[in-house]
């Protein structure tokens, strides 16, 4: 989910009226970042025609696969704090600039991190042996 038409259209965004534009769409600062998710998918299912109850079973099926990802470096809100909590938010809301942020698939994610190099010390075996 991406702001940036409205930025390129409307300029800077003074915080104040950031916040205003954010609550409309059902998000406020003491939202999650899954709340923002859900949103996002309730926003690109509205053209599906669906009734609310396919709608919230659309927002269940899918919340849990997604993760927001800040456009432009690798930096991901995956914890359960208020927006308004993480830096990246913070720092738009001080120069009035709409985060740019977006949806990524947890599975596209997970299959870029590279395998864990974790080996299980050797001293760790050996105790379980004496037991």
């Amino acid at each position: 989910m991406c702001f940036e038409d409205f930025e390129k259209a409307y300029g800077p965004v003074p915080s104040e009226i950031l916040w205003e534009v954010l609550q409309e769409d059902g998000v406020s600062h003491d939202s999650l970042p899954e709340q923002l998710i859900a949103e996002s998918i309730r926003k690109k299912s509205r053209s599906m025609h669906l009734s609310p109850q396919q709608l919230r079973l659309c927002v269940q099926e899918y919340q849990g696969q997604y993760i927001l990802k800040v456009c432009g470096c690798d930096e991901y809100l995956l914890e359960k704090y208020p927006l308004s909590q993480y830096k990246y938010i913070r720092s738009c809301i001080i120069v009035g600039r709409l985060p740019h942020l977006m949806l990524v698939s947890k599975e596209s994610l997970y299959s870029q991190l590279p395998a864990s190099g974790f080996v299980t010390p050797s001293y760790r075996y050996s105790s379980h042996q004496h037991l």
